[in-house]
């Protein structure tokens, strides 16, 4: 299987988790407002059957708010604190949405029902509570899957430095990120072919086309704190040939220096590059460091203080 097939089953099956923890939610939340009093008695609550048109409009409710949430937008890294707040956020907006659109569309219709309060709240509880679940059992069982190869990217490492060795360990500690490294690229031609931190210096930054057709490279991945702002964007350029994902690691300092904020998303697919480099923040890497001054934020890349500015597209 391609991985272009195996990124679109992990993203399909967690769609279809998503709508099978709420599902399981809202009957739930049926049964539990037949058998529990609360905040009173049951009373002229119509047959599981009969609220089915409420059910669609609850479930669909839910991942169209999750898809503009980016919860279907998720990267190798996920920081599940953030994930949860996202989703209780999502979870919120879509259950209020579900009661509202369950009034304009099925008025003066056969499927017209009173959706009991106690039953939307015991619906949103549940939903928070099973899709959170749900996700982190997907997620577990997609890292293992790439921990065993399935779908496993190849990436180039540019940097030979201690940054580019902390990125390199992080993804030898850590298989389930999915990565396999295919060799480091360095800016002095000479150290190639050598083996640094035991990988292999496959070539020099000017290689770096060459480099991504020979070894089918899916990720590129920017380890030069050092660089100023127009060296990274000549990188990025030499990468846009292979219409590949590119990451850039910042420098540290300049992080802590000016707070900037590096998403724990990995990247999506980048857009060719027009007049701003089209680069997301090593994320993964930064927030496992344990440098201060860095905090995820799922939905955005980052953006670097100075005269030059790199934008996530």
């Amino acid at each position: 299987m391609s991985k272009r097939k195996v990124r679109a089953f992990f993203g399909i099956t967690l769609v279809l988790g998503d709508i099978l923890m709420a599902a399981m939610a809202f009957v739930f939340s049926y049964l539990l407002r037949l058998s529990l009093a609360l905040p009173d008695a049951a009373v002229n609550v119509a047959p599981l059957n009969e609220y089915l048109g409420l059910l669609v409009v609850f479930v669909g409710s839910m991942v169209i708010v999750f898809f503009f949430a980016r919860l279907y937008h998720q990267g190798r890294a996920i920081s599940r604190i953030d994930e949860l707040y996202t989703v209780f956020g999502a979870v919120s907006i879509s259950s209020m949405m579900s009661v509202a659109l369950s009034v304009l569309l099925f008025k003066n219709s056969a499927f017209e029902l009173d959706f009991p309060r106690a039953m939307v709240i015991y619906a949103w509880l549940l939903t928070i509570v099973l899709v959170t679940l749900g996700r982190l059992l997907h997620h577990r069982v997609q890292g293992q899957l790439q921990a065993r190869g399935v779908g496993r990217d190849r990436v180039l490492i540019v940097g030979a430095s201690e940054t580019g060795n902390m990125i390199l360990q992080k993804i030898k500690w850590s298989p389930q990120l999915g990565y396999q490294v295919v060799g480091l690229v360095t800016r002095n031609p000479d150290f190639a072919l050598s083996e640094v931190f035991g990988t292999t210096v496959v070539g020099a930054v000017d290689d770096l086309p060459r480099l991504i057709q020979e070894h089918q490279v899916d990720e590129v991945i920017i380890a030069l704190p050092e660089a100023t702002h127009t060296e990274v964007l000549d990188l990025v350029a030499k990468c846009d040939h292979g219409r590949i994902n590119v990451k850039v690691f910042p420098d540290v300092f300049q992080i802590i220096a000016s707070q900037v904020s590096i998403d724990a998303e990995s990247s999506r697919r980048r857009r060719p590059m027009r007049t701003e480099g089209s680069i997301s923040g090593w994320g993964a890497i930064a927030q496992h460091s344990g440098v201060p001054g860095i905090h995820p934020e799922p939905a955005n890349g980052f953006e670097l203080s100075g005269a030059a500015q790199l934008h996530r597209t």
